[in-house]
C-alpha cells in the first residue's frame, strides 16, 4: 500500500469514529474493539521507517537488529510487544465504503487547495465559539473562543496546513487530544504556529497526540503552557523530525500518568530539561525516549535524576533506538511496580555508563547491550566501587545477561561501566622520613592499575609534623615503581614550666619556660635566690618533651640569716647595757626595741630599728642621753588647798640639790612652811606646798521668797574668809520649784555683809506609770502615763491584752498625785496553749515510740527533741522541732531510718581455729536479717555450719564461723620397677589428708638394689592422684653392683636404714606438733 492511500485510508477511520476517546488504562481493552493507539503508532512506525531511512541512507546511519523472532527490524519501528496493551475506541469502525468515500472528499479537498487562488478562503467554520478559516496557501487562521472538550477530530485536519495563525485568545478544551496532530500525516507540512501563547491550556486534562507526526516544524514555543490538570501526555511530541529546540522545563506534570511516546522520535533536539518533571503518578513510560537520534550526541542532555518511577508500571521500549547514547543516569529509578520492561534499553548500542539506584531491578527481557570484546574491553559490565570511571575496581564483574539477572539495588546500587583491560601498575611505595632520610614509620605500599590515579596520605606520627609534602603526593600508576616520600620534623613541644616555690606553695621567683621538640630531652636547673636554699629536687628535673604541659617545681626554704646585734651607747659611745642578739631567717622581719635604763632615755631611734635579715650581720645602735630629773613644784596654798599664786617650778638633774622659798602674797601669810622646803632632785616629780591663812570675810545672806516676795524658809547664813568663793544653793521646799536663780548665787567672800534670793513657783506633781507586766515582770504592752498636780487625786485601769488576764490589781490603782514618781503596775499571767504532739515514725509513717506531748502557755516556747530509739537514726528534723506554743493544737514529727549495723564477719577456720580464707564481712541495716554461706575452699569441706550462719543485723558486731576440716586427699601410688619400667613388687598405696606431708620408703626386692630415689619421694598429700616410682638394678652373683654412667651408690641395706630412720623420726616429729597443738587448744579453752 502506498503512502498516500495509506493516510487516504486513516482519514476515512478518523472521520468516520469522531467523537472519539483514549482510555489509559490498560484494564479497559476488550478483543472486539479497535485501538486507535495500535492504528496511530503503527502508522508512525511506517511513516518513519520511511522518513527515517530517506534520512540515515544519506548519513549511512541505518543499524540493523535483530529482534526475539529472528527477523530484521529496523530501529525506528515502534511495534508494540506482546505484553503491550493498547487503547481502544469507544465506538465500532465504519464499513470500508464510507472509509472510501471520506477519502475520496478529502482528496478532492487537498487537490482545489493547490489549484485556487492561494489568498481565498478554501474552508471555513467554527470549532467549539472559535471561528477558523483557511486559506489556499494552507495557512489555518483562528479566532478567539473556546474549543470543544470532547474528542471529536478537529474540522480543519483534512486539509493540508503550512501554517496556523491565532488570531485571538483561545481556551482550549479538556480533551486537546490530536489538537495540532494527526496519525495520517496531513500535518506533515505543518512548518510554522503563531500565536501559540494566546492559547490557554489550563482546563487541558488530555494532551495526548497534541502535536504528534507534525514533522515539519522546526520551532515550537509549548513554555506557557498550563499543564497543571494534564493527566494524558501520550505521543505529545512524538515525531517532531525538524525541530531544534523544546522547553517543556515549567511543565506542572504532577497528575500525568501516561507519558508513552512522549518524546519519540525527537531527532534533533540535543537538550531536554526535565528537572522539574514530577512523575509521581506516571504509570506508562513506554517508549518515552525511543529514537532520540541526535547525530551529534556529545552535547546531548537529558536529566533523569529527579524521576519518580515508583507508580510506573510499563517500561516498556522506553530508551529504544538511543543507539549513541554513552551515559544513562536512571540512579532515581524505582522500578518496583514495573511489569513490562521489555526492550526497554534495546538498540544502545553506545551505552558505556549506566548509574542505577537501590530501587531499580531489571527485567531479564530488557535488553540491555553489552559490551564490546576487544584489546581494550573485556566485554563485561563492572561497578566502579571506589575506582573512577575509567579505572573501576568494583567486584560486580558481569556480562549484560548476568547483570540483568543478578543486580540487586540493596547491595549492587552504583556506576556500571564497561570493564576495561587494565594492566597491574609498579607500586607506589609511601615513605615517611625525617629531614636526615630516617624511617620514622613503616611505608605504605598502594597497588593500581597503570593510568588509574593514586593519592597518598601522610601518616599521623606521635610527636613529628609534615614539613614537606612531595609534589608526586597524587599522580597515576604506571609501569614503573614509584617513591612519595613525606618528609617531617619533630613538633613542638608543650612547655615545661619550670616553678621555685617554698614550702607553702608561694611563687619565689618568675617560672623558667623550657621549649624543644617533642622526644628530645631537657634539663632544668633550680635558680639562686637569694636567702634561700633546695631543699627537694624534683624526679622530673630533667627528661623528655611531650606533647602533654609539664611542671618541674624545686622546693626551697629560707637560709638562716646573720644575727643582727642591738646596742644601747650614750652619744660618746660607751655601752649602758649589755646588747642584745636578733636571729631569724633571711628576708624575714625583724623588730628591736631599746631598753628602759635608769636615768637614761633614748635620743636616737636607728633607721634599721626594724628591718629584714640578711646573709650580712647587722647592727642596731640605740643612742642614750642623762635624763632631767622630774621637777619639784612649789605650790602656794590656803589651809583649803586653794592655789593662792602660779607655782613656781625648779628643775634639774637627777641627784642635785634645790631649794625652795614662800612668796610674799598680799592679805596672806605664811601659816606652815614644808619639810621639803629644800631636798634633791630624783625621778619622781616633787610638791613643796606653802600653806597660807586669809582674814575673816563679812556674811552672806541666802533667802528664799516666792513671786511676791513672802518668805518661804528661814534665810541661810554663809560665813568665809575674804576672797575665798561662795556658793549658795535653792532649799527644796515641798510643792514648790525656783523660777530665778539670783545672779550672785555664788560669788566672793568680801568685806562687805551681801544678800542671795532664791524665787519659787508651785511644782508639777511628778508622773503615774501604769505598767502591764507578766509574773516574770515582762512589759506586754506600752505604759500609760498619767499627769497631775502635787495631791490631787488619779485612777488608772487594767488594759485588755490579748491571750492574757489580770491575775493582780495593785493597791495603788487609785491615789494622790505626789513629788515623787509613781508606778502602778498591774500583773497578768497567759492563758493555756493547745497542745505540741510529738511523734516519732520512718519514712513510711509507721510509728517507731509513743508521741511525746508538750503543753505550755500560748506565746511560750517549746523545743522538742528525737528520741534515742535502738536501731534507728534520725534523717529528718522537723522545721517546727522548735516553735512558739499557740491556741491551735501542732503537731512535730520526726522522721528517722534504720541505723547501720554493726558488720557480721563470716571466718572460715579448721578446728584449731586457723584461718583458711579471707573473712566475708556483711553489712546491712539495724534489725534486718543477713544470710551467709560456706566458701568453697580447695582441700576442705565444712563440717560445722553455726547456728548463726543467718540471723539479724545489730549494734553489735558478730561473728560468724564455719568450721572445716581437710578433705581425704587422692592417693599417692609408690611403684617399684627396673630402669625399663617393669613393675618389680605390688604397688604401696599411702592415703591422707589433702595438705599433710606423705613419706614413702623403697622396698627391699631380693636380688634388686635403688638406683635411683625419686624427687617425690616425700612430699604433700593433694586433691590430684600422685606416682612415686623407685627404679632398681640387679644385684650380680658375687654382690658387685653394677658399674654405671651413675656411679656408686649406697647398699640396698644402708639406703632402707636411712630411709626407715626418717619415717621414724618424721612420724615422732608428727606426734609432737599434734600434742602441742591440742595442749595450747586445751590451754585456751
Amino acid at each position: 500500500m502506498g503512502k498516500c492511500s495509506r493516510i487516504l485510508l486513516l482519514g476515512g477511520l478518523l472521520l468516520n469514529q469522531a467523537p472519539w476517546t483514549m482510555v489509559v488504562s490498560a484494564d479497559s481493552v476488550t478483543e472486539d474493539t479497535v485501538s486507535i493507539q495500535d492504528t496511530v503508532e503503527s502508522t508512525i512506525a511506517v511513516e518513519q521507517e520511511e522518513t527515517l531511512m530517506s534520512r540515515d541512507s544519506k548519513d549511512e546511519h541505518i543499524h540493523s537488529t535483530k529482534d526475539n523472532d529472528g527477523r530484521n527490524t529496523e530501529p525506528s519501528e515502534l511495534s508494540q510487544s506482546d505484553s503491550s496493551e493498547p487503547v481502544e475506541l469507544n465506538e465500532s469502525t465504519s464499513s470500508s465504503s464510507e472509509n472510501e468515500v471520506r477519502s475520496q472528499n478529502e482528496t478532492d479537498a487537498i487537490e482545489n487547495q493547490t489549484t485556487e487562488d492561494p489568498t481565498e478562503n478554501m474552508a471555513s467554520g467554527t470549532y467549539g465559539t472559535s471561528d477558523w478559516y483557511i486559506t489556499y496557501d494552507g495557512v489555518l487562521h483562528i479566532g478567539s473562543g473556546t474549543f470543544r472538550s470532547t474528542s471529536e477530530i478537529n474540522p480543519w485536519s483534512r486539509y493540508r496546513v503550512k501554517k496556523i495563525v491565532f488570531e485571538g485568545n483561545v481556551i482550549a478544551g479538556e480533551d486537546s487530544s490530536y489538537l495540532f496532530g494527526n496519525s495520517g500525516g496531513t500535518w506533515a507540512d505543518l512548518t510554522e504556529i503563531e500565536g501559540l501563547d494566546k492559547l490557554d491550556t489550563s482546563r487541558v486534562t488530555n494532551m495526548s497526540g497534541m502535536f504528534n507526526n507534525t514533522r515539519g516544524l522546526t520551532k515550537l514555543d509549548v513554555s506557557n503552557f498550563d499543564t497543571s490538570n494534564v493527566t494524558n501526555m501520550y505521543a505529545m511530541f512524538n515525531g517532531l523530525f525538524d525541530l531544534t529546540s523544546l522547553d517543556v522545563s515549567n511543565f506542572d506534570t504532577r497528575n500525568v500518568t501516561n507519558m508513552s511516546l512522549m518524546f519519540a522520535n525527537v531527532i534533533n533536539i540535543d537538550k531536554f530539561d526535565l528537572s522539574n518533571f514530577d512523575t509521581r503518578n506516571v504509570t506508562d513510560m513506554s517508549l518515552m525516549f525511543a529514537n532520540l537520534r541526535r547525530s551529534d550526541l556529545d552535547t546531548f542532555s537529558m536529566d533523569l535524576s529527579n524521576f519518580d518511577t515508583s507508580q510506573v508500571t510499563n517500561m516498556d521500549r522506553m530508551f529504544q533506538g538511543l543507539n549513541r547514547v554513552s551515559s544513562l543516569d536512571i540512579s532515581s529509578f524505582d522500578t518496583s511496580k514495573v511489569m513490562n520492561m521489555s526492550s526497554m534499553f534495546s538498540g544502545m548500542q553506545s551505552l558505556k555508563i549506566i548509574r542505577l539506584g537501590q530501587s531499580f531491578s531489571f527485567h531479564t527481557n530488557a535488553m540491555l547491550p553489552s559490551p564490546i570484546s576487544s584489546e581494550i574491553y573485556t566485554g563485561k559490565w563492572v561497578n566502579v566501587g571506589t575506582g573512577s570511571i575509567d579505572f573501576p575496581n568494583g567486584l560486580n564483574i558481569w556480562s549484560a545477561s548476568e547483570l540483568m539477572a543478578n543486580y540487586n539495588g540493596e547491595t549492587d546500587s552504583d556506576t556500571y561501566v564497561w570493564q576495561p583491560n587494565l594492566i597491574d601498575a609498579a607500586p607506589v611505595t609511601v615513605k615517611y622520613q625525617n629531614s636526615e632520610g630516617e624511617q620514622l614509620s613503616e611505608p605504605t605500599v598502594l597497588s593500581g592499575k597503570v593510568g588509574m590515579a593514586y593519592e597518598s596520605n601522610p601518616k599521623e606520627i606521635t610527636g613529628w609534623n609534615v614539613v614537606k609534602i612531595p609534589d608526586n603526593a597524587v599522580g597515576v600508576f604506571t609501569e614503573e615503581a614509584q617513591e612519595v616520600v613525606y618528609v617531617y620534623e619533630r613538633s613542638d613541644a608543650a612547655p615545661v614550666t619550670v616553678r621555685y616555690k617554698d614550702t607553702d606553695g608561694n611563687e619565689l621567683s618568675d617560672p623558667t619556660i623550657l621549649n624543644g621538640k617533642v622526644g628530645l630531652p631537657y634539663t632544668s636547673e633550680a635558680k639562686e635566690i637569694p636567702g634561700w636554699y633546695v631543699v627537694e629536687t624534683p624526679a622530673n628535673a630533667s627528661g623528655i618533651f611531650s606533647e602533654e604541659a609539664q611542671e618541674v617545681v624545686y622546693i626551697y626554704e629560707r637560709s638562716d640569716a646573720a644575727p643582727v646585734t642591738v646596742k644601747y651607747q650614750d652619744s660618746e659611745g660607751n655601752q649602758l647595757s649589755e646588747p642584745t642578739v636578733l636571729s631569724g631567717k633571711v628576708g624575714l622581719p625583724y623588730a628591736s626595741e631599746a631598753k628602759e635604763i635608769p636615768g637614761w632615755y633614748v635620743v636616737e631611734t636607728p633607721a634599721n630599728a626594724s628591718g629584714i635579715f640578711s646573709e650580712e650581720a647587722q647592727e642596731v645602735v640605740y643612742i642614750y642621753d642623762r635624763s632631767d630629773a622630774a621637777p619639784v613644784t612649789v605650790r602656794y596654798k590656803d589651809t583649803d588647798g586653794n592655789e593662792l599664786s602660779d607655782p613656781t617650778i625648779l628643775s634639774g638633774k637627777v641627784g642635785l640639790p634645790y631649794e625652795s622659798e614662800a612668796k610674799e602674797i598680799s592679805g596672806w601669810y605664811v601659816v606652815e612652811t614644808p619639810d621639803n622646803a629644800s631636798g634633791i632632785f630624783n625621778e619622781e616629780a616633787q610638791e613643796v606646798v606653802y600653806i597660807y591663812d586669809r582674814s575673816d570675810a563679812a556674811p552672806v545672806t541666802v533667802r528664799y521668797k516666792d513671786t511676791d516676795g513672802n518668805e518661804l524658809s528661814d534665810p541661810t547664813i554663809l560665813s568665809g574668809k575674804v576672797g575665798l568663793p561662795y556658793a549658795s544653793e535653792a532649799k527644796e521646799i515641798p510643792g514648790w520649784y525656783v523660777v530665778e536663780t539670783p545672779d550672785n548665787a555664788s560669788g566672793l567672800f568680801g568685806e562687805e555683809a551681801q544678800e542671795v534670793v532664791y524665787v519659787y513657783d508651785r511644782s508639777d506633781a511628778a508622773p503615774v506609770t501604769v505598767r502591764y507586766e507578766d509574773t516574770d515582770g515582762n512589759e506586754l504592752s506600752n505604759p500609760t502615763i498619767l499627769n497631775g498636780k502635787v495631791g490631787l487625786p488619779y485612777a488608772s485601769e487594767a488594759k485588755e491584752i490579748p491571750g492574757w488576764y489580770v491575775v493582780e490589781t495593785p493597791d495603788n490603782a487609785s491615789g494622790l498625785f505626789g513629788e515623787e514618781a509613781q508606778e502602778v503596775v498591774y500583773v497578768y499571767e497567759r492563758s493555756d496553749a493547745a497542745p505540741v504532739t510529738v511523734k516519732y515514725q520512718d519514712s513510711a509513717r509507721n510509728q517507731l515510740a509513743e508521741p511525746t506531748v508538750l503543753s505550755g502557755k500560748v506565746g511560750l516556747p517549746y523545743a522538742s527533741e528525737a528520741k534515742e530509739i535502738p536501731g534507728w537514726y534520725v534523717v529528718e528534723t522537723p522545721a517546727n522541732a522548735s516553735g512558739i506554743f499557740s491556741e491551735e493544737a501542732q503537731e512535730v514529727v520526726y522522721v528517722y531510718e534504720r541505723s547501720e549495723a554493726a558488720p557480721v564477719t563470716v571466718r572460715y577456720q579448721d578446728s584449731e581455729r586457723n584461718q583458711l580464707a579471707e573473712p566475708t564481712v556483711l553489712s546491712g541495716k539495724v534489725g534486718l536479717p543477713y544470710e551467709s554461706e560456706a566458701k568453697e575452699i580447695s582441700g576442705w569441706y565444712v563440717v560445722e555450719t553455726p547456728d548463726n550462719a543467718s540471723g539479724i543485723f545489730s549494734e553489735e558486731a558478730q561473728e560468724v564461723v564455719y568450721v572445716y576440716e581437710r578433705s581425704d586427699a587422692a592417693p599417692v601410688t609408690v611403684k617399684y620397677q627396673d630402669s625399663e619400667g617393669n613393675q618389680l613388687a605390688e604397688p604401696t598405696i599411702l592415703s591422707g589428708k589433702v595438705g599433710l606431708p606423705y613419706e614413702s620408703k623403697a622396698k627391699e626386692i631380693p636380688g634388686w638394689y635403688v638406683v635411683e630415689i625419686p624427687d617425690n619421694a616425700s612430699g604433700i598429700f593433694s586433691e590430684e592422684a600422685q606416682e612415686v616410682v623407685y627404679v632398681y638394678s640387679v644385684l650380680h652373683k658375687n654382690n658387685e653392683k653394677e658399674n654405671d654412667s651413675r656411679g656408686t651408690l649406697p647398699a640396698t641395706g644402708e639406703e632402707t636404714l636411712g630411709q626407715s630412720m626418717l619415717v621414724i623420726l618424721g612420724t615422732l616429729l608428727i606426734l609432737l606438733s599434734y600434742r602441742i597443738s591440742k595442749r595450747k587448744k586445751n590451754l585456751s579453752n
